[in-house]
């Protein structure tokens, strides 16, 4: 039974089982997450445009917008672990637990600021 205010055009209400081959099956996760949609909304978008009620679902289009905003926040992360670690370190050479050399340091601010740089580069790029 639906809930009360459903906004659905036609409920589903109907279960068909179909058996399908493992090639099949990764086929329609493929098709499926390409265009964006669960298994099955994909299989119900390609029967009801088989019945002549619809179009075959497509690709879902990605923008450049969306691998820039994906690869800026991945450079995010992976300057944020390394803060922590940075901060980590301080922590424990400031208490004498661990003996950190000039080489570690040069190591970690070098890497530091590479990943700075080419979060600098990816958002002067996105700003164009």
């Amino acid at each position: 039974m639906p809930a009360r205010g459903s906004r659905k055009s036609e409920l589903l209400s109907r279960r068909k089982k179909v058996q399908v081959s493992v090639a099949l099956e990764a086929e329609i996760r493929a098709r499926a997450t390409a265009a964006g949609m669960s298994e099955a909304r994909w299989m119900r978008t390609v029967l009801a445009a088989a019945a002549g009620r619809g179009e075959m679902p497509r690709r879902k289009a990605v923008s450049v917008d969306d691998r820039l905003l994906a690869a800026i926040n991945q450079c995010w992360v992976q300057l944020k672990k390394l803060g922590t670690n940075v901060n980590q370190l301080a922590h424990q050479a400031n208490t004498g637990l661990v003996p950190l050399t000039r080489a570690e340091v040069v190591y970690l601010t070098n890497h530091h600021q590479l990943l700075l740089a080419r979060l600098e580069a990816l958002l002067e790029r996105a700003a164009t």
